[in-house]
C-alpha cells in the first residue's frame, strides 16, 4: 500500500470538523450578562469593564474549546472519586449560584464538601481546575494565592457568599494525572476588597485606566480586550450594539433587581432591536476629545486634525 502521509493535511478534515463544532456551539451562545466571580481576580479593572459593558467577545480556536470541555468533563470524575472516598457533595442539580450588587455580579460553585479528609466535620466550597505540567508544578511549589491569584479571589468569593469558612481546591495535571489539592481559609478582608472591586466596576460610568501604556506589556500582549481597548484608526470594533455600551443605561444594584438595567429615555433594555439612540460612551472613542454635549448627542473634536463631527441624533 502507498503511504497515504503524502495526501493528508496536517490537520485532517475530520478534526477540522469537529473544532468547527466547537467554535459553532461558541458562537451561539449569549454573551454573559454580569460580571462573574470567575474573573474578578483578573489584575486588570480595565478589562473587567470591557467584559462587563460587553464591549468584546473571546474568540477561541475549536482546539481549545475543546480543551475548555475536557476540564469541565473532568468536574464529573472528581466529584465521584471524593463521594468514593466518603465525602458528601452537594451543589450540582441544581448547581450552588451566588449573586450580590443587584445580581450585575455572580458565580456558581463546583459544589460544596463535608467529610474531607483534613477536617472531616467543615463544610467545604469545592473548586476544581484541570493545569498543565508547568502550571500545575508552579502552583504545587507556590500555592494557589501565588501562582493562580484569580482561582484565589473566585473561591473567597464563593467563601463570602455562602458563608462558609473553607475552600478545597482539587487541581489535576492533565499530562499525569497527578492530583493535588489545598484547603483554603476564609479571608474577610480579601472578600471585602473584591467585593468594593465588583461594585467599583459595575458602578463605573467610563473604562479604568489601562494598566499599562505598553502594548508589549505581558497582560496587553496577548489580551482579548486589546482591540477595544487600543482600537487602530477612527473604528470602534464592537461585537454588535449593546445597551450597556450606551451613556443612557444604568446597571441598578440594590438588592433583589435581578440584574437590572434603566435607561434614562426609557426605552426597552436588550430587546434585540437596533436602537435608534444609543450614544456610545465617549471613552470608547479614544482618538477624539469631547467638546460639546446634549442629551442625545456628544459633538467630538479629533486628537488627529482637529476635524470636528456629531455622534447621535444632532448629527442626522
Amino acid at each position: 500500500m502507498s503511504d497515504l502521509a503524502e495526501y493528508t493535511t496536517k490537520t485532517s478534515k475530520t478534526a477540522e470538523a469537529i473544532y468547527r463544532l466547537y467554535e459553532e456551539r461558541s458562537n451561539a451562545e449569549p454573551t454573559r450578562n454580569y460580571l462573574g466571580a470567575s474573573i474578578i481576580g483578573h489584575e486588570c479593572e480595565r478589562y473587567l469593564w470591557f467584559a462587563f459593558r460587553q464591549a468584546f467577545k473571546p474568540r477561541f480556536p475549536g482546539r481549545i474549546l475543546r480543551l475548555f470541555d475536557t476540564g469541565k468533563r473532568e468536574e464529573s470524575r472528581i466529584i465521584a472519586e471524593l463521594e468514593a472516598i466518603g465525602v458528601t457533595v452537594e451543589g450540582q442539580d441544581p448547581q450552588i449560584s451566588v449573586e450580590a450588587l443587584g445580581g450585575h455580579f455572580r458565580g456558581h460553585l463546583d459544589g460544596k464538601g463535608l467529610g474531607i479528609p483534613e477536617a472531616p466535620k467543615t463544610w467545604h466550597v469545592l473548586e476544581f481546575k484541570t493545569h498543565n505540567t508547568a502550571s500545575f508544578n508552579k502552583l504545587k511549589k507556590e500555592g494557589v494565592k501565588a501562582s493562580k491569584p484569580m482561582h484565589y479571589a473566585q473561591m473567597q468569593v464563593y467563601m463570602g457568599c455562602t458563608m462558609l469558612t473553607r475552600a478545597l481546591y482539587v487541581a489535576v495535571c492533565k499530562d499525569t494525572d497527578e492530583i493535588y489539592t489545598e484547603r483554603i481559609q476564609y479571608d474577610k478582608t480579601e472578600f471585602a476588597a473584591l467585593m468594593r472591586k465588583a461594585k467599583h466596576i459595575i458602578e463605573s460610568i467610563t473604562p479604568p485606566p489601562r494598566i499599562s501604556e505598553r502594548k508589549d506589556f505581558y497582560l496587553c500582549k496577548f489580551c482579548d480586550a486589546s482591540t477595544i481597548c487600543r482600537p487602530l484608526g477612527s473604528t470602534v470594533p464592537l461585537p454588535r450594539q449593546d445597551c450597556r455600551t450606551c451613556c443612557h443605561a444604568t446597571p441598578e444594584t440594590a438588592p433583589n433587581v435581578a440584574g437590572t438595567w434603566t435607561c434614562a429615555r426609557k426605552l426597552p433594555m436588550d430587546n434585540g432591536e437596533t436602537c435608534k439612540a444609543h450614544l456610545l460612551i465617549p471613552d470608547l472613542i479614544p482618538w477624539a476629545e469631547v467638546i460639546d454635549a446634549g442629551a442625545d448627542w456628544i459633538m467630538f473634536r479629533n486628537h488627529d486634525g482637529g476635524e470636528e463631527w456629531v455622534h447621535g441624533a444632532k448629527g442626522k
